[in-house]
């Protein structure tokens, strides 16, 4: 088995402590967390609920499991110009995500992968994604590495295909994601700028 596409297990959680009192980002990334533009280091260095805010453009797949993807995630429907608001709220060690566009969305839990310098595990209701987030001058990205249901492995002929960007585009933080079924093409993208976080009440 493809040791690349195994998501850690407890036991590997239990080797490696981790100190919780760290913004997940520094701990995921180490010294790479630094190399980052300070846009995108302001959006991650927190460790309380905070808020961030902007603007997005959302494209949604037309096939039919694009679609049924869609109803199944609650994922937020097509335009430009959309508001968009993201909470990120530190929880155990993690943290938890909630994206709203024109107010519907989605949202996940993202945490370090244990024994796993520069990986990260995002879950999304029973699925977890290994997701490995190599950095340079000018941003950041989201590699999918692995993928889980219910603690099962999928085979990777069966990953959606992903597509994550953090960048800076005219001073501002920007992110570009893109989500694709292996049968049936785009899912969904959704791609904007977000004013730096501020703290908020986690809700």
């Amino acid at each position: 088995m493809n040791k690349r596409s195994v998501i850690p297990d407890s036991a590997a959680r239990r080797r490696r402590p981790l100190a919780d009192s760290e913004p997940l980002y520094r701990r995921v990334l180490g010294a790479g967390f630094d190399r980052l533009p300070p846009q995108i280091r302001q959006m991650h260095d927190i460790a309380v609920p905070s808020m961030a805010e902007g603007v997005a453009e959302v494209t949604r797949g037309q096939s039919m499991i694009a679609r049924l993807i869609g109803w199944l995630a609650h994922l937020p429907d097509a335009g430009s110009d959309i508001p968009v608001q993201v909470l990120f709220a530190p929880r155990g060690g993690a943290e938890f995500w909630r994206r709203s566009f024109g107010g519907s969305g989605f949202q996940s839990v993202l945490g370090p992968a244990p024994g796993r310098a520069g990986f990260a595990i995002e879950r999304l209701g029973p699925m977890r994604f290994l997701l490995a987030v190599p950095v340079d001058d000018e941003g950041l990205s989201m590699v999918l590495e692995g993928m889980s249901v219910f603690g099962v492995p999928v085979p990777r002929a069966l990953w959606p295909r992903v597509r994550a960007t953090e960048r800076v585009v005219d001073g501002r933080f920007a992110f570009d994601v893109a989500l694709s079924a292996p049968v049936g093409g785009l899912i969904i993208r959704y791609r904007g700028q977000l004013r730096p976080p501020r703290p908020a009440a986690d809700v």
